[in-house]
């Protein structure tokens, strides 16, 4: 049932199913608060005691550690902890599939989520595991709560029984909520790498056709499903199996990510960067990254470790690995088979959605909210207007209509119009450019032959608060502004309430005009 609650949010979009997911979070840190105090007046009613020295291991945490010998300590035993505690900064690895719905600026929006997911992690995972080691006697946590290890606690603190059981219960929902929301990250995640599996020609292009309403790649999500609900079956539910093999995959999926930022870094030494990560040493023209390649080699031992401790998971694993790569191998070559349409120095193209309306009229219904800025575009390098707008307008109180017109005159604008492409190009250079801010914009294409005149009659149907456009290189802003004023006087006349404002921006310069 979740799964398939999850599959409807994402088949909506990422922002409706991660708001149920800030959700989940804002509970757990409820709880975590809770314990946090909890813990902290036991701790000065009870006193406390250290846990025992005593490194004793079942045969199912060595894994195949014991067959070779390999003991659990000193260095060796850190990265064995290191490996088992990974799970604790799961998602991370979400973060590289969801850069394109990042708001702007993305590299400081992605270090605050980072630290975000760090302080929560010290906390919740670090300093309660702390206090439970400190509180819960040795005997109780490796006979009786070995498993549960935050229940135990919360029955070792002080209080009257049925406070305590309260608290057991907030503590196991919590634990419900975010094995929930691990479901919902798994969705993102996969949908994410699988867009540009399927962007490289690897997977087949029919995954990414377009849900008609929504505009989301339905196929792969619910592939995803399918794929989420064969292995719940299989696994039987098991928590330690699918925690396991979650960590086999988000500590072998950080891992390559690491080793491809390394390669880029030499591939693709010349490319100018937001952000690098620390210590780099200049060496001719490149810049050695001393600081990424010191996370790739602890990564790698830690992932390396892993698979000696964890049997099933690493055997699962990598059957699963084989698995997809079969997959992807015949779908890739099947690919290759058909002609490519898309020229290489291209890039991908960017799939949308072509949904028809007879008028206008009603066109201009499904824009609603509060404020509305129409920015007609024409050019694909001339969009320094639009990029304008999407750096202050705040995409949650205002409708960012960007506005193609295609211009057809006489016969040419009878029958079935089609999309050129040209027409593709400035269509797919404005959606990168949003994608980029992270801001949602909707494109629109009308035909039309007069561009003025339709653009101050949809400014005029959709009760456009502002009308921002490039500077046009054959007639200049002046005559700009002179048609739309014109034109917006034969159409709205004395019958406009609110204010319109036209502006036309180019080269940090913007001329402003009130059509009221």
């Amino acid at each position: 049932l979740v799964v398939l609650y999850f599959w409807r949010e994402n088949i909506k979009g990422v922002k409706e199913s991660s708001d149920n997911n800030v959700k989940i979070i804002i509970f757990v840190m409820f709880v975590a608060i809770i314990l946090f105090a909890y813990s902290i007046l036991t701790i000065y009613h009870k006193g406390f005691s250290w846990p025992k020295f005593n490194l004793n291991f079942s045969k199912d945490a060595l894994g195949w550690t014991a067959v070779l010998g390999l003991k659990p300590i000193g260095l060796f035993g850190i990265f064995m902890a290191f490996g088992q505690s990974i799970l604790a900064l799961s998602g991370v690895e979400t973060l590289g599939q969801v850069y394109r719905e990042i708001e702007d600026p993305k590299i400081k929006n992605l270090k605050k989520t980072v630290v975000v997911i760090f302080i929560f992690s010290l906390f919740f995972t670090g300093i309660l595991t702390f206090f439970s080691a400190v509180i819960v006697p040795y005997e109780k946590i490796v006979n009786l709560y070995s498993d549960n290890l935050l229940s135990g606690m919360v029955m070792e603190m002080i209080g009257p029984y049925w406070l305590k059981i309260s608290v057991k219960t907030l503590v196991v929902l919590s634990a419900v909520f975010m094995l929930i929301g691990a479901v919902n990250t798994a969705f993102v995640g996969s949908n994410g790498i699988l867009n540009r599996v399927a962007e490289d020609g690897i997977l087949h292009e029919s995954f990414r056709s377009l849900h008609r309403k929504y505009g989301t790649t339905y196929k792969i999500i619910s592939s995803v499903a399918i794929l989420q609900i064969v292995i719940i079956i299989l696994s039987r539910g098991d928590v330690f199996l699918l925690g396991e093999a979650y960590a086999f995959g988000v500590l072998w999926s950080l891992t390559f990510n690491v080793l491809s930022l390394i390669v880029l870094r030499f591939k693709k030494y010349d490319q100018s960067r937001e952000w690098k990560f620390p210590v780099n040493i200049k060496v001719g023209k490149y810049y050695v990254p001393l600081g990424l390649i010191l996370v790739f080699l602890i990564l790698l031992s830690t992932a390396l470790i892993n698979l000696l401790t964890k049997k099933i998971a690493t055997v699962s694993g990598i059957i699963f690995s084989i698995f997809l790569y079969m997959i992807f191998s015949y779908s890739e070559r099947k690919n290759e088979k058909k002609l490519n349409l898309i020229e290489e120095d291209k890039g991908f193209e960017e799939k949308i959605n072509l949904t028809g309306k007879n008028d206008i009229e009603e066109l201009a219904k499904q824009f609603n909210k509060d404020y509305k800025i129409l920015v007609p575009v024409r050019n694909p390098n001339n969009l320094m207007h639009l990029k304008s707008v999407l750096e202050y307008a705040d995409d949650s109180k205002s409708d960012i209509i960007v506005l193609y017109i295609k211009v057809q005159g006489g016969l040419e604008s009878r029958g079935e119009p089609l999309i050129m492409e040209d027409d593709k190009e400035v269509i797919k250079q404005v959606i990168l450019l949003a994608e980029k801010y992270g801001k949602t914009i909707t494109p629109v294409v009308l035909y039309s032959n007069d561009p003025f005149y339709t653009i101050t009659y949809f400014a005029a149907a959709t009760g456009a608060n502002e009308i921002v456009m490039g500077v046009s290189g054959s007639m200049g802003a002046d005559v700009q502004l002179e048609k739309i004023a014109t034109f917006w006087g034969v159409i709205k006349k004395n019958e406009s309430k609110s204010k319109t404002v036209v502006k036309v921006i180019w080269e940090q310069r913007t001329l402003t005009f009130n059509l009221n």
